[in-house]
């Protein structure tokens, strides 16, 4: 948005200088300016307002204006739309001056609060009507310090994700590191250590005593039985 009022500035601070008629450079401006103005303005709100839709209704400029104590002022007149809801709105980009006010339109004057229901319009809603709020005061926002919209459901929501997640990770760190957690792992490892240790001699000793009871039995029925040779 500065890079475009630079630009614009550079324009007409050219065209003083070759001492053309108002009339041919107004023209020439219009021509020349009021698309690339309206598509950049309208990129700027949309970023901050990424639901809205922007329609121009009309464009002005004056080369020489007595509403930009004389300098050079463009005007946009659009309205802005949501959810089958609409504010209008003008922007003035006072090119002599480096400023770019915008304002609500004239018939949303004696309106206090935004009726609608939608939210990102009356977000955007107030903050134009924060400039004439006091009574006998009037200074437009910098369509520049226009703040971006946040849905603070989405925003809560994303932080309850992000939260969880966070103690998620805390928990692993703490089980990983915690000295009890340790000592239970080396407990069970070793329990199954004994118990496999316990199972392989309670096999041996089976084995040996089967062996024996088996030869004690062939001896008890065939006592001529050569033990020796078993």
């Amino acid at each position: 948005m500065n890079t475009l009022i630079s630009e614009l500035t550079h324009f007409l601070d050219k065209e003083g200088t070759i001492n053309a008629e108002s009339k041919d450079i107004e023209y020439r401006f219009l021509k020349l300016y009021t698309k690339k103005i309206n598509s950049e303005t309208s990129d700027f709100i949309l970023s901050k307002f990424n639901e809205l839709k922007i329609e121009f209704t009309k464009n002005k400029f004056e080369f020489v204006s007595e509403d930009s104590n004389g300098g050079s002022l463009f005007k946009s007149f659009l309205n802005v739309q949501h959810q089958n809801e609409q504010i209008d709105v003008i922007i003035a980009y006072h090119l002599s001056h480096d400023r770019c006010n915008i304002f609500l339109g004239s018939k949303h004057a004696n309106e206090k609060i935004y009726l609608g229901k939608s939210e990102q319009l009356n977000n955007f809603w107030d903050q134009l009507k924060k400039s004439d709020r006091e009574f006998g005061y009037f200074l437009p926002i910098d369509l520049r310090n226009l703040e971006a919209y946040h849905n603070q459901e989405i925003d809560n929501r994303n932080f309850k994700i992000e939260k969880n997640l966070w103690f998620k990770k805390l928990k692993s760190i703490f089980k990983f590191f915690h000295p009890i957690t340790h000592i239970r792992s080396l407990v069970v490892i070793n329990f199954k250590n004994m118990t496999i240790n316990l199972l392989l001699r309670y096999f041996g000793l089976f084995f040996f005593v089967s062996s024996h009871l088996f030869l004690a039995f062939q001896f008890l029925f065939d006592p001529n039985i050569d033990l020796g040779k078993v």
